[in-house]
């Protein structure tokens, strides 16, 4: 515990219940996997005084499904984390007069086709950086929600086409070479 960065009573209790919830999961899982938000579920079902906020989601963007639905009120709390967060944004492009952006389905599997060509990646370590910028899993590294699935699955299919496609170029060029 950073007790610098403590400044209440509250934010004790809190931050204990967090690492006790980490004991109880057991550390060898995933830091904030579903062993943890178990834990967190069970705490938020007694009414213990835990907050939740980034250090519970550090992997992600944004709190929009990152927690599995069977964690009922964990996804509640989440969903207003999410709400204000994304309302923070609203305000803060709005106050400097900046544009927002809507990224589309297109433009994300796009983006596993210029992996298989600008980046030197296994398949495997493309879609783990291309998930995590676009918050494509959630707290167990799995795809967040049906959407997120088949964009990987959709992304996976232009990565390897695209690999397939470069790995033909450089035949042809061997063979011209020659």
């Amino acid at each position: 515990m950073d007790t610098d960065k403590i400044t209440s009573d509250a934010e004790v209790r809190s931050t204990l219940l967090h690492e006790m919830a980490h004991a109880a999961a057991g550390r060898e899982r995933v830091i904030h996997g579903y062993e943890f938000w178990d834990q967190v579920e069970r705490l938020l079902q007694k009414s213990a005084p835990i907050t939740l906020g980034f250090p519970e989601a550090p992997n992600n963007r944004t709190f929009a499904d990152i927690v599995p639905k069977k964690f009922r009120l964990c996804c509640k709390e989440m969903e207003k984390l999410e709400s204000q967060r994304a309302t923070k944004v609203e305000r803060y492009a709005k106050a400097r007069g900046l544009k927002t952006q809507v990224i589309t389905d297109n433009e994300i599997i796009a983006v596993f086709a210029e992996a298989a060509y600008m980046l030197p990646l296994n398949e495997q370590d493309a879609v783990a950086a291309i998930a995590k910028r676009y918050d494509l899993f959630d707290v167990d590294r799995k795809p967040k929600n049906a959407w997120a699935a088949n964009i990987i699955s959709e992304g996976m299919k232009v990565y390897r086409k695209a690999v397939q496609q470069e790995q033909e170029l450089d035949e042809l060029e061997n063979v011209n070479a020659n």
